[in-house]
This record gives C-alpha cells, structure tokens and sequence, in this order.
C-alpha cells in the first residue's frame, strides 16, 4: 500500500513539472505575441502623428 502510494505522489509531481513546462512555454509564446503587435501599433501612432504634424502645418 504503501508503495502504491509513493509511486502515484511520484507521478503527482511529474504532471506538475511538465504541466508548469507547458504553461511557461505558452505565456512566454503569447508574451512574444503581445511585445510584436504592440510594437506594430507604436509605430504605426507615430507615422500617424507624423502625417497629422504635415498636414496641420
């Protein structure tokens, strides 16, 4: 009993390790997301804010 114990926590904490392997992967994948589209929105504003400063001058 005792042994079938060990080995269930054993593999109670193998699914978490890979299961918190999985997860950082996917928040630092959907971080790279984020850093590019926000980077992509800055420089679209300033091209605008560009356009705008021609325009009212």
């Amino acid at each position: 009993m005792i042994k079938g114990i060990v080995i269930c926590f054993a593999f109670l904490v193998v699914q978490l390790l890979v299961l918190g392997q999985i997860d950082n992967r996917l928040n630092s994948a959907s971080r790279d997301v984020r850093q590019a589209s926000s980077v992509t929105h800055v420089t679209q504003r300033e091209g605008r804010e560009e356009e705008g400063e021609e325009t009212m001058s």
